[in-house]
């Protein structure tokens, strides 16, 4: 199985070969890696953290030879006043046009990381761990939320968790090709 996916980013390509590899049983899956453009450094709202993935699965479509094509992006809601959640999301498409949607947990973000972007002072969360616990490249490897919750979790599991919601069209294909639009 090929699936193309519009990231870089070696967490996010894991979690989503764990996911696939899970759902579909198979171990031989190869991952395209495509680096879409055009992506806000740090998507805040809904529809910010949706506009990335779906920019995410647009650059994965460049390639023409995948079964599956996916879009994994991060980004931070305000849930309460100054209180805000990140969470990631993901859109998958298939060869037959059929696209779903899926969501990670989300955790909440300390309010010194999100008053640094507030302030200007720094573009995306990750900047802000560098700045004040000095640890580069977090977004790249284990994510914030090693971090914060002390090793217990890293990014790669949510972007897998993120991936699995998503994959629940194909997991339940009788359902999701019967739906009916709500009235």
């Amino acid at each position: 199985m090929r699936i193309c996916a519009g990231t870089k980013n070696p967490s996010k390509l894991e979690g989503i070969k764990q996911a696939f590899s899970e759902v579909f049983k198979i171990e031989d899956i190869e991952l395209v890696s495509v680096e879409p453009t055009n992506l806000k450094p740090q998507p805040i709202g809904l529809n910010e953290i949706l506009e990335g993935a779906l920019r995410r699965v647009h650059a994965s479509l460049s390639r023409k030879d995948c079964d599956f094509y996916v879009g994994v992006e991060a980004g931070v809601i305000e849930v309460m006043p100054n209180t805000y959640v990140d969470i990631q999301v993901t859109i998958i498409r298939d060869l037959r046009g059929h696209q779903a949607v899926g969501f990670s947990p989300g955790f909440q973000v300390p309010n010194k990381l999100m008053e640094l972007i507030a302030r200007n002072e720094v573009k995306e969360l990750e900047e802000a761990v560098a700045k004040i616990y000095n640890i580069v490249d977090i977004g790249e490897r284990e994510g914030i939320i090693y971090l914060l919750s002390k090793g217990l979790m890293n990014r790669t599991y949510l972007t897998r968790l993120s991936v699995l919601m998503a994959l629940l069209r194909w997991i339940n294909e009788e359902t999701y090709n019967h739906d009916v639009g709500i009235s």
